[in-house]
């Protein structure tokens, strides 16, 4: 647009230069009974030459110019939209960064519950395992001893508990979400039962403050010494430690 403005302008300008150095020329040219062909001739030639020297060349010159000054505009708005753009990539980059480190945060963060539940209920475990006691030839729990380990253990069930409703849900976070949900809920799962016969343990105690282990069959399997294929084992142990190398091969992963 500016472009074709300043031809116009130009134009103008010529057609009035020639026009007025022409009429000036045949005015001077009239004053001095200068209007013979010859003298018309000359006159001509100079008014040519003024046009080609003087309006053509100036207005050409202001063509350049401008054509310069719109080349240079134009490569400002390219180093200005490239700069816009490498500044977004490096936002774009930047967040990418942040998410990545937000998630590795969260899957060291999980990971660290998780063994800390584990640690947990293999403490109560052994625990339990030195409060029983041997009465008339056969081994027995103590109500209260019981109690207050079973709600402990409690706490470490939970834990798995949420975890596992934690990785069903939320798929932008672990990657193999069914894998490692189900080696999670297998290890709440074993402890839920533990648990569960601890809710109804009030009809195994009756009026007592002891009962033989022999009525608590998830509590008997639960404190027994470690042996391979056990329930223990393939429920609870095996499962955890797969869920932690599902979780640092994530973790592992990311970018």
């Amino acid at each position: 647009m500016k472009k074709h403005l300043w031809l116009i302008v130009g134009g103008a300008l010529t057609l009035a230069a020639l026009v007025g150095v022409w009429g000036l020329g045949f005015g001077l040219g009239a004053q001095l009974g200068l209007n013979e062909p010859n003298f018309r001739l000359e006159l001509f030639k100079i008014l040519w030459q003024f046009l080609l020297l003087v309006v053509l060349g100036g207005a050409l010159g202001l063509f350049f110019k401008t054509q310069e000054g719109e080349a240079a505009e134009r490569r400002q708005t390219e180093d200005r939209q490239r700069e816009e753009e490498a500044a977004r990539r490096r936002r774009a980059e930047d967040r990418a960064r942040e998410v990545r480190a937000t998630r590795r945060d969260s899957l060291l963060r999980t990971r660290a519950d998780l063994v800390r539940a584990y640690n947990q209920a293999k403490a109560i475990r052994r625990l339990l395992r030195s409060t029983l006691h041997s009465a008339n030839g056969q081994v027995v729990v103590r109500r209260d001893e019981y109690n207050s380990l079973m709600c402990r253990l409690i706490e470490a069930q939970l834990e798995f508990e949420y975890y596992g409703e934690l990785v069903k849900s939320d798929r932008l976070l672990f990657s193999a979400p069914e894998d490692l949900k189900t080696e999670i809920k297998s290890v709440g799962d074993y402890l839920n039962n533990v648990v569960s016969e601890f809710e109804k343990a009030w009809e195994l105690f009756a009026e007592d403050e002891k009962a033989p282990l022999e009525k608590f069959t998830r509590l008997k399997e639960f404190v027994q010494p470690f042996e391979e294929r056990s329930p223990f084992e393939t429920k609870f142990k095996k499962p955890f430690h797969e869920a932690l190398r599902l979780l640092e091969s994530t973790a592992n992963d990311l970018p």
